[in-house]
């Protein structure tokens, strides 16, 4: 009988505990998705994470359920860029990780309304704000993509041809394209890309700045 009492006691404790630590876990979990979710600065945290890890904790971000809403033209260049300083921050920390050759003050002086950054294989790194309110796409939602996502029906196959050609040459430019907000509405686009060399003259990035033409 003793034995008995000794087993249902040394039981009840195992099932304490585990049921202690589930409880801590869950807990714990909630609290790790509620950070995430309510972490100022999203887009910079994912920006430094490798593929793999932003795979690892894509499905604890909740989706952005926003109406995206159409930018006109104000007639006053980079009078809606109202994050010059955070996006400068962004860029700044790339290029000290990429050890980019690159006076990004000067490219931003490029009037502009969205920002892109994408590889060397022009698969979208980061985007900032201005991006977001231009097309209704958020980060989470273009990362790993290409700009392509942007392209349709009625976009230009020699305008696209021409762009490809240009990126090839290596040098700035600046396009017009017909592209498509997130809710397929159209819109004229007006690019100025740039190739972006390390300290080994090595193309590691491109760097578009967008505007929407009236």
């Amino acid at each position: 009988m003793t034995v008995l009492k000794k087993n249902m006691d040394f039981g009840f404790w195992i099932f304490y505990r585990l049921k202690n630590n589930n409880s801590r876990k869950m807990n714990r979990d909630k609290k790790n998705n509620a950070d995430l979710n309510s972490m100022m600065c999203l887009d910079i945290y994912l920006t430094s994470l490798s593929q793999v890890e932003y795979l690892g904790i894509k499905n604890r971000i909740k989706p952005s359920y926003f109406k995206p809403h159409p930018l006109t033209s104000l007639g006053v260049p980079g009078s809606i860029t109202k994050n010059v300083d955070q996006d400068l921050t962004v860029l700044q920390r790339f290029s000290k990780l990429h050890t980019w050759q690159v006076n990004l003050k000067e490219i931003l002086a490029t009037p502009h309304q969205a920002l892109i950054l994408t590889d060397g294989s022009l698969k979208i790194q980061w985007i900032n704000e201005g991006f977001t309110k231009m097309t209704g796409y958020d980060l989470k939602q273009v990362v790993g993509q290409t700009p392509k996502l942007l392209q349709g029906k009625g976009t230009s196959e020699e305008t696209k041809a021409r762009i490809r050609k240009k990126i090839n040459a290596g040098m700035p430019f600046t396009e017009e394209i017909l592209n498509y907000r997130y809710n397929k509405e159209e819109y004229t686009c007006r690019l100025s890309i740039f190739q972006i060399h390390n300290s080994k003259n090595q193309v590691t990035h491109f760097l578009a700045l967008e505007s929407e033409v009236a």
